[in-house]
């Protein structure tokens, strides 16, 4: 297909396609003349990750070439190249954090591995999640220990239930990559659906609590 059938099949403008053909982040076409190049399936599906990352997760076209760089790469460890995907996502826009407190707080509810670990990504992600400790505690709506220790648990029932899924072969660091990234807007979907659907069974025992008194 053209250039200009790929913008229409992938939803994005010629203008926009040129561009992160300039940048590395999609592979030329194959060259057909002097001025046109033929795209494939390929193109329109890298074009339709870039855009998921940069519209729905809001990365940077600096973080979107950390991310795709680490899925291109074969031959890495999935496991290694799931964690510099994992520290090249987008956080909330708060400044670094290393107190060492927190640090303590986050051995004890189970990521000691990481907090020790001497890794630079184990470190962005710790200090992302310090920042975002800080970030709730400065807001005046701190979390405790106890509520931490919940979100910790699922967090490590998710991971667990990702790894089991991971391919083997050559597939598996595009999926360990593109998975870290490709969930993590549904994680948030599904934590702000929870809190509407307790919201509403809670309004309903109420409703019902209060019809059964009104009847006795």
């Amino acid at each position: 297909m053209r250039i200009s059938e790929l913008a229409r099949e992938s939803g994005t403008s010629v203008a926009t396609i040129k561009y992160y053909l300039r940048e590395g982040l999609l592979a030329p076409g194959e060259r057909v003349n002097a001025r046109e190049a033929s795209y494939g399936q390929g193109h329109v599906r890298r074009l339709r990750l870039i855009r998921a990352m940069v519209e729905v997760l809001g990365a940077s076209i600096e973080q979107v070439r950390k991310i795709l760089r680490a899925a291109d790469d074969a031959d890495r460890d999935p496991l290694l190249a799931m964690s510099e995907a994992t520290a090249a996502l987008p956080s909330v826009n708060v400044p670094a954090a290393s107190d060492s407190r927190v640090r303590e707080l986050l051995a004890r509810i189970g990521f000691e591995r990481i907090v020790r670990s001497q890794d630079a990504n184990a470190d962005a992600v710790v200090e992302r999640l310090s920042a975002a400790i800080d970030f709730c505690e400065n807001l005046g709506v701190p979390m405790d220990e106890d509520q931490l220790k919940v979100y910790a648990d699922a967090a490590f029932e998710m991971a667990e239930s990702d790894f089991a899924r991971m391919p083997e072969g050559e597939d598996a660091v595009a999926f360990a990559v593109l998975g870290t990234v490709s969930r993590e807007p549904v994680l948030l979907a599904m934590r702000r659906a929870a809190h509407q659907e307790v919201g509403h069974r809670a309004a309903s025992g109420l409703k019902e609590s209060g019809a059964r008194s009104f009847g006795e």
